[in-house]
């Protein structure tokens, strides 16, 4: 028999600020000159996703710039209007928390949507951890299945052991203890900074 312990379903990110490719976004946004930051500005002004991105990102993490989260929610904005994934996701999870604009769960998860339509897997399991726990929406497993699934298939560590949760729990999937292990395990594989070693986040106890 195998026992599984489980804390929950865990969502994107608890702190949206430290997000797995913030770090290489990081190196290419450190150290900017001021000339360099005005190019940057005078680009994102003429449309640029990309340098809205870069520019939003900026003021989210104070780069370089005074931190403004209501600068970095605008600059969002208009980078997820265009199609932006990584903006679009930034953007659900501030309008989440209710930081740079007012708290909207209906916007964050408009955002979170668009971001995982635009193959984003962080937001794909954000999807799935907000139909799970019912967070703003009404509790829908097999949604949840659905997108849990969606970034699992791309090899997302955290969507994985999110994935082998639902099959422990039989919740929106038929309840079965050997697949729970398997993408429990294949979490495990994928997860290259070891975030879920550790962390108490999720325990076989093997009983003979």
């Amino acid at each position: 028999m195998i026992l599984l312990c489980l804390l929950g379903c865990e969502k994107m990110d608890f702190d949206f600020l430290s997000e797995e490719d913030d770090e290489i976004d990081e190196i290419n946004y450190l150290e900017a000159t001021q000339a360099q930051l005005d190019i940057l500005e005078n680009l994102a002004i003429s449309g640029d996703m990309e340098k809205q991105y870069a520019l939003g990102y900026q003021y989210l993490k104070g780069i370089d710039v005074v931190r403004d989260y209501k600068q970095a929610a605008k600059w969002f904005a208009l980078a997820g209007e265009q199609g932006h994934a990584k903006a679009q996701l930034k953007l659900g999870s501030m309008y989440d928390f209710g930081i740079g604009v007012e708290q909207n769960l209906d916007t964050s998860l408009l955002w979170f949507k668009k971001s995982a339509e635009n193959r984003s897997v962080y937001a794909q399991n954000q999807l799935g951890w907000i139909y799970a726990n019912g967070h703003g929406v009404d509790k829908n497993y097999e949604k949840a299945i659905q997108w849990f699934r969606v970034a699992s298939e791309r090899n997302y560590c955290v969507a994985q052991a999110n994935l082998s949760t639902m099959y422990r729990d039989g919740k929106g999937v038929r309840q079965d203890f050997d697949l729970a292990k398997t993408w429990w395990n294949l979490a495990l594989e994928a997860d290259r900074t070891k975030k879920l070693k550790g962390q108490r986040f999720y325990h076989f106890k093997m009983h003979r």
